[in-house]
């Protein structure tokens, strides 16, 4: 019995070029858990600091929302049992508790906007780079620069369309079964391999968490 470590794949996105993905092994998986695990520290604290915030926004809006309704529900009771010369006020006092608007609460939305921006900025600058260059055996016909790529080049000046293709392939190889991954035909394309592996029948790709309190997969 053979077996290939790397499925070949041809680029959708620049004709012509051709690109390898390290199957998933057991080594390799601790390899890219130990190498991701400052990612996913960082990313922890971010989550847990954003719940922290997410919490007081909701609790702040919950209690506004509470006394409002108190304050109609007192307002109306106030009004059905009202003279005629006191209606006129006890009206003006509903549309003012109605009109009432909600707490501000800029800061925290400031703040949760920049915890975001944060994790995108981490994702971006640490966690795909070193997700291409884990997962990403080799790149043929294509040039950089008059130089053939490698996979330094092809991040740092490369095509921003085959990187986004090269992501898209090492998650999905990487949520394989070694069933699908004995019956994938290589080379392949990324949509030809999806259309394959179905929903149905795929494990999870790994995914890059969001800020909201996900934590990165271990692939």
């Amino acid at each position: 019995m053979q077996y290939q470590s790397t499925l070949r794949f041809d680029s959708e996105s620049l004709p012509g070029v051709v690109f390898e993905i390290h199957k998933p092994s057991y080594g390799r998986k601790i390899e890219f858990d130990v190498l991701n695990a400052g990612f996913r520290d960082k990313v922890r604290e971010i989550s847990k600091r954003h719940n922290e915030l997410r919490k007081q926004y909701n609790d702040t809006l919950t209690a506004h929302n509470y006394e409002m309704e108190r304050q109609l529900n007192d307002a109306k009771r106030a009004l059905d049992n009202a003279a005629d010369d006191e209606r006129g006020a006890l009206e003006a006092r509903l549309a003012e508790i109605e009109a009432t608007p909600e707490p501000e609460q800029d800061e925290l939305i400031d703040e949760m906007e920049a915890l975001g921006l944060e994790s995108l900025r981490l994702t971006t600058i640490d966690y795909n780079p070193a997700r291409v260059r884990w997962g990403l055996a080799a790149i043929a016909n294509l040039e950089i620069d008059g130089a053939p790529a490698t996979t330094d080049s092809q991040l740092a000046r490369g095509p921003l369309e085959l990187t986004t293709e090269i992501l898209a392939a090492i998650d999905t190889v990487s949520g394989l079964t070694n069933e699908q991954l004995k019956n994938s035909p290589s080379p392949t394309t990324f949509s030809a391999l999806v259309v394959a592996t179905s929903p149905s029948t795929t494990a999870p790709a790994a995914r890059v968490p969001e800020y909201t309190g996900e934590e990165t997969a271990v692939v």
